[in-house]
């Protein structure tokens, strides 16, 4: 007989799959068969505890931890106190360089004259910082200050700006990102065993939970992932300088030496963090091209570096039949198909989808095989709003989710592939019923949400408002879908994609229904609310003056008391002198109480439509 386990992790009410890869040992939301016949009864019993025992040490080494310091700072379930004293002057060098032009439409400008000359690099310049900062000639400092955690303090700590996109954002809100680097000063300085934090503004999501809920669910599909954690931060400028709340924050890990060897078992491999106009775009046979564009991390050895060469040509040079055939001996393919399904279940297209940032690639050293891991997950659960628009977002296709045509040849050569393409389908179908089910992801929604809405209760007003919205309300404008509404419309779609009732939609950069529906769907409705105002203009004037023909004094009050006075006056008072003049007054004053509901009840339908 047989006795199919599912192993599932013991805190199964926030549905967090884990996972344990060690060669061929592989534990977490796939099931485990393991056949206890008659003839293999030991066996299978040794089998079934060999399960336990990597089960409890799972539950130990992921999520208890205790002997790890860093927990303190990942505790999803409090929020910890992080506090900055800083000089003046130290201050100072985080600040962006005077005279930088903050318009956003030049610097993508820029961004499109890189692409159209061909260059692959996702930065200006070579000594520019990559992405989007460095085309508005930013390139982030630190400064040297005293960090406190939940009143432990460390002094000569690296503290500075961070981000691309939601730095510009973070200029216009006044609410920044921070990398905070314990050994920027001090070689060798650790605090709580980390050598670096983030500290992430979530200023593009008022709920503030797509990142953490997002990371959450790639560690729940077995994806190595980075942990995360809520942080209330304050900062002082100099000495008796009052203390400033910079608000909530959501810390990440960083991924770095020590998370390689936690989840690999070995920093010895090759960590890039690419960032260029492409998934791993070649770029000849000499490595400095590559040293830039795939942002290399660690040093890794001769033979390492060579062998992602080999990956990036076998992508973008090897003929179909030759793809097949070694594809996998670069790249880990079933770590391949958690990614990729966990990257498309989420809708995350500010990341490997679009083929330019947002991830890092690691060449592990025990397989030879190339290993990616997610990286600012903030846009993700459809948020990207430079992509496509809000149904497409929560549509995407899952057997084209790459954003528009040659930006990711990986992941288009391997949905080619018939047998790869159904491994991924089984791996996406696997996760959607298990990590992203309606009752694991709201346990998760619902636990992370109340750890943070006393903060914003503490808040109120507009913040409070618009994390409530952005939790549970529905779409309006042309910004993301609320948490909850996404979800749910996103589990839906999924499914009909897999039973083959629809085919999802394709996205891409400078979809007309990103912005442009929403600003159309304003002139529509600005056209509509200029032709009834002319209405009321005419019934107005004409109200007054068919008063005048009665006396000054209804005159006057048909001028003032607009639209009461000339209804009363038609229909009451005079009618022979006022009841047409009455009847227009009725209908312009009918017909804007109409455009005014219509508005607010369907001019988001009216965005979908336009986009």
């Amino acid at each position: 007989m047989k006795y199919e386990l599912e192993n599932r992790h013991v805190l199964s009410d926030l549905g967090n799959w884990f996972s344990i890869h060690n060669n061929a040992i592989k534990i977490g939301w796939r099931k485990c068969v393991i056949d206890f016949t008659e003839e293999s009864l030991f066996s299978g019993f040794i089998s079934f505890f060999l399960v336990a025992v990597f089960s409890f040490s799972s539950h130990l080494s992921v999520w208890g931890q205790s002997d790890d310091p860093s927990n303190a700072l990942f505790d999803m379930e409090r929020i910890a106190r992080f506090q900055f004293e800083m000089s003046e002057g130290e201050w100072k060098k985080l600040q962006p360089p005077e005279g930088v032009d903050w318009d956003i439409e030049k610097a993508f400008a820029r961004v499109g004259e890189d692409v159209m000359s061909g260059n692959k690099a996702f930065r200006n310049g070579d000594d520019a910082r990559a992405g989007l900062a460095g085309y508005f000639g930013i390139n982030h400092q630190y400064g040297s200050g005293v960090v406190t955690v939940n009143g432990e303090s460390l002094k000569e700590v690296g503290i500075r700006y961070k981000g691309n996109g939601t730095f510009w954002a973070g200029h216009l809100g006044g609410k920044y990102s921070f990398k905070i680097d314990f050994s920027e000063y001090v070689k060798g300085q650790e605090f709580y065993g980390l050598k670096k934090i983030n500290l992430n503004n979530e200023i593009t999501d008022p709920s503030m939970l797509r990142e953490p809920l997002s990371y959450y669910f790639f560690r729940s599909a077995g994806v190595p992932a980075s942990r995360t954690g809520w942080a209330r931060v304050s900062l002082t400028r100099g000495k008796g300088k009052p203390v400033s709340d910079l608000g909530l924050y959501v810390s990440v890990e960083q991924v770095d030496k020590r998370f390689l060897k936690r989840h690999f078992g070995s920093s010895k491999g090759l960590l890039l963090k690419p960032s260029c106009f492409g998934a791993f775009c070649y770029l000849g046979e000499k490595w400095e091209p590559y040293e830039t564009a795939y942002g290399q991390k660690t040093e890794g050895t001769a033979a390492q570096r060579q062998r992602v060469i080999e990956f990036s040509r076998l992508i973008h040079r090897a003929n179909d039949a030759t793809f097949e055939q070694e594809i996998e001996k670069y790249l880990d393919m079933d770590a391949f198909y958690s990614f990729l399904s966990a990257n498309v279940i989420l809708s995350n297209l500010d990341s490997f989808l679009a083929g330019t940032q947002n991830y890092y690639a690691y060449l592990n050293p025990s397989t030879e095989r190339i290993q990616f891991i997610p990286w600012d997950l903030d846009s993700s659960m459809g948020a990207f709003t430079m992509v496509g628009n809000r149904s497409g977002r929560r549509k995407l296709s899952i057997d084209e989710p790459q954003v528009g045509d040659g930006a990711n040849r990986l992941i288009e050569r391997v949905l080619g592939v018939p047998r790869f393409r159904k491994a991924y389908r089984d791996r996406l179908t696997e996760l959607l019923h298990g990590p992203f089910s309606d009752q694991s992801m709201s346990a998760a929604l619902k636990g992370f949400a109340g750890v943070i809405t006393p903060y914003f209760q503490q808040v109120g007003g507009d913040a409070l408002e618009e994390f409530e919205r952005t939790l549970y309300g529905k779409p309006s404008g042309s910004g993301p879908d609320p948490l909850s509404f996404f979800i749910n419309a996103r589990r839906t779609s999924l499914q009909k994609q897999l039973d083959g009732k629809s085919n999802g939609e394709r996205v891409k950069f400078n979809d007309p229904g990103a912005l442009t529906g929403y600003f159309l769907s304003l002139v529509q409705v600005g056209i509509i609310a200029f032709l009834v105002a002319l209405l009321n203009l005419g019934a107005w004037v004409w109200g007054v003056i068919a008063g005048f023909r009665r006396g000054a004094g209804w005159g006057i009050l048909n001028l003032v008391f607009y639209p009461v006075a000339p209804l009363l006056f038609g229909f009451f008072v005079c009618p022979d002198k006022g009841r047409r003049s009455a009847w227009m007054c009725l209908i312009s004053t009918l017909l804007t109480i109409l455009v005014v509901i219509a508005s607010s009840l369907f001019f988001p339908v009216l965005v979908e439509l336009n986009s």
